[in-house]
């Protein structure tokens, strides 16, 4: 993904053809903090994008970019695991309450449950996709 003064792109191959395809208009674009935290399962932190966005109900996940880098282990001795680190995330989005869930799991010599500090999001009027 590729911010420009004219709006967002993404590069992607179709075949072996390089695609460049301009997104919609950017809703949101900034650094999140977790509102709360969830300990069970692999960690989550959650998001709440109700005040950030007035049509949140009528976005999915196809609409949103998310980068999370900075994790906390629920134990002092796995903060700041690190993607390259074998730390990766998943997350889910609840348009009803405008929740998005962000889950972490860090690898180093075995599984740590750690939850996202703060994550990178774009929210785009069009899918990414």
């Amino acid at each position: 993904m590729n911010a420009r003064e004219d709006g967002v792109y993404i590069t992607y191959h179709n075949g072996a053809d390089t695609v460049i395809k301009k997104l919609g208009s950017v809703l949101y674009a900034g650094f999140l903090t977790p509102t709360s935290y969830n300990q069970n399962g692999p960690g989550n932190a959650n998001f709440d994008l109700k005040p950030l966005l007035s049509n949140y109900a009528s976005l999915t996940t196809a609409n949103m970019c998310i980068e999370a880098t900075y994790f906390k282990g629920f134990e002092a001795r796995v903060n700041n695991l690190s993607i390259q680190g074998g730390t990766g995330y998943t997350y889910t989005y609840d348009a009803t309450t405008g929740m998005l869930t962000v889950s972490g799991i860090g690898t180093v010599n075995y599984s740590y449950k750690s939850r996202p500090e703060k994550i990178k999001l774009v929210v785009l009027q069009d899918d990414i996709a």
